[in-house]
């Protein structure tokens, strides 16, 4: 119906753009029709993208996935239980709810086979790191499962830059070092680490040789400073015009964590480097502000997490971050589970406010075994990307952390 009433407004204003240009006097009313019906058919595009992407969300609910999962048998724990079962319902229709699907259409600049694009690869890499921590604390005989994620990546990668895009069909998405370092770590952590050597050095390397920054910073699209491909250089007006160019903190954070796993001593120098611009986007009350996620909980944990890595060495600022936890507590599940994995990776686990956390994010638990699925990547204005299968496993990580 809404749909109907924009066409029918965009064929009378049509009518009145006749009469205006056939009354030939001069006013400004031809340039605010014109206006009016180019707004009106962005309204229209914004519906006809509301309606694929429901479409396609619902065609994909519908398929069944028949490959094994993994063996979760062995936890007791009812809530963790229930919400490994919850994650594997959403296994069997081939993750068709923690996909993310957006529509991109013409009018927005975008040249490409479909409109419609569907990618799960930054999510996957983000449930797989979740289910990780799960399969550690209960010991679940989990190879085989992680074994074929690892083969789901390697299809999607792109084999030129050594990486992979949030969204695979869109080309004007360059790769970025958020994608990479998420993927790394899970190489990492399934003992894959040479294929990082294999597949993705040159990918790493243009990164830090092409797109780190004087405040030590590395920024997010991974394309080479010069001599740039047609197909480059597109991306690089799109970082410009649409995405955003430098560096973003939870980004950059996220990578320097991969390359500190993966090799701290060849990445010391631009680990460093890049913990001196974190220090400098610390904000005043101890957390990090996200540009790509939502809330201030996300940042905060990835950098965290980092400094962690160096023991009593960066104490002040670490603790800045959980004075920060302890005095504003998150109360949706999202929040509080990254709330919860912050205060734990730091060794607080028996802190009053850890405490209180890990009481409130069991109580927020639905009884269909989930948890609310919560705003977390920003992908587009007014757009945001939410799951109840990634809040889901990020409650689960945080419960057995």
């Amino acid at each position: 119906m809404g749909q109907d009433l924009l066409k029918e407004a965009i064929v009378q204003f049509e009518k009145t753009k006749a009469v205006v240009t056939e009354l030939n006097i001069p006013s400004g009313w031809l340039q605010t029709i014109e206006q009016m019906i180019s707004t009106i058919q962005s309204y229209l595009e914004t519906t006809e993208g509301y309606l694929a992407v429901l479409k396609t969300t619902l065609a994909l609910k519908k398929e069944r996935n028949t490959a094994p999962s993994f063996n979760f048998s062995a936890v007791k724990e009812e809530s963790i239980h229930k919400g490994l079962n919850f994650i594997e319902q959403d296994f069997r229709q081939h993750y068709a709810e923690l996909k993310h699907t957006m529509y991109l259409g013409n009018a927005e600049g975008f040249e490409n086979t479909c409109r419609v694009h569907t990618s799960d690869t930054f999510q996957r890499a983000l449930l797989d790191d979740c289910l990780y921590t799960i399969a550690q604390r209960y010991r679940l005989p989990i190879t085989s499962f992680f074994e074929e994620e690892y083969h789901y990546f390697m299809e999607r990668i792109n084999p030129e830059v050594g990486a992979w895009q949030y969204f695979p069909t869109v080309q004007e998405i360059a790769p970025d070092i958020d994608d990479l370092a998420q993927i790394m770590q899970f190489f990492i952590h399934i003992g894959k680490k040479d294929e990082i050597a294999k597949h993705c050095q040159k990918a790493i390397d243009t990164a830090i040789n092409s797109r780190s920054c004087a405040n030590g910073g590395i920024e997010t699209w991974i394309l080479p400073k010069h001599d740039l491909t047609s197909l480059q250089q597109k991306q690089q007006y799109f970082n410009e015009s649409k995405w955003g160019t430098g560096p973003d903190v939870e980004v950059v954070a996220n990578f320097l964590y991969a390359l500190y796993l993966y090799d701290p001593k060849a990445y010391l120098s631009v680990i460093q480097k890049g913990i001196s611009y974190l220090f400098s986007q610390q904000k005043e009350e101890g957390y990090w502000e996200s540009r790509w996620y939502y809330g201030n909980y996300y940042g905060t944990y990835v950098c965290v997490r980092l400094l962690q890595c160096f023991g009593e060495q960066y104490r002040n600022q670490i603790q800045c971050a959980v004075n920060y936890m302890k005095t504003h507590l998150p109360t949706e599940p999202l929040s509080i589970a990254l709330a919860l994995l912050t205060l734990k990776t730091v060794g607080v686990n028996t802190d009053e406010t850890a405490i209180i956390l890990q009481k409130q994010l069991l109580a927020t638990q639905n009884a269909s075994g989930g948890w609310e699925a919560m705003n977390f990547i920003k992908p587009k204005a007014y757009e945001p990307y939410k799951s109840e299968t990634l809040t889901t496993a990020y409650a689960l990580k945080a419960l057995c952390f």
